[in-house]
């Protein structure tokens, strides 16, 4: 494979990794994991997201409210927001690991076995942050 085209495939995996990892950030804070209607009125309806609470009422506002505490969230959002804040942690230290070993990136005394081994370290680290993104956003949707 030419050395050229070898680069441009790293910085377009490279980009979408960023892509991901921005991605999984927005999921971390939007207010909609969970929707409610209450049926006592119609014209509000309650959301439920990692770290707040919503009202949206029907003529546009909409009032959000911080939980109280850690321990009166539902099991599964408990343990979606420490997994979800993990895979944000883990996406980013891929990110850098992986932008070490690009080929592209010129530094002194590496080696290419070196990068090849930080591009697969980096890879891992990316596949195990979106397993841990997949997994709440999954256990959320089926409960």
């Amino acid at each position: 494979m030419k050395l050229v085209h070898r680069h441009k495939l790293q910085l377009a995996g490279l980009l979408l990794s960023v892509l991901g990892w921005i991605l999984i950030g927005t999921c971390n804070y939007l207010p909609d994991w969970k929707n409610f209607n209450l049926d006592l009125n119609v014209l509000e309806l309650w959301t439920m997201g990692l770290w707040q609470t919503c009202i949206v009422q029907d003529v546009g506002g909409t009032q959000c409210k911080d939980f109280d505490s850690f321990l009166a969230l539902p099991l599964e959002f408990r343990i979606s927001r420490i997994l979800v804040s993990t895979s944000n942690g883990l996406g980013l230290l891929s990110l850098v690991i992986s932008s070490l070993g690009l080929d592209c990136l010129k530094m002194e005394h590496t080696g290419q076995k070196l990068k090849k081994q930080l591009l697969l370290l980096g890879g891992i680290l990316l596949w195990m942050s979106g397993v841990l993104a997949l997994v709440p956003v999954s256990w959320v949707t089926h409960t």
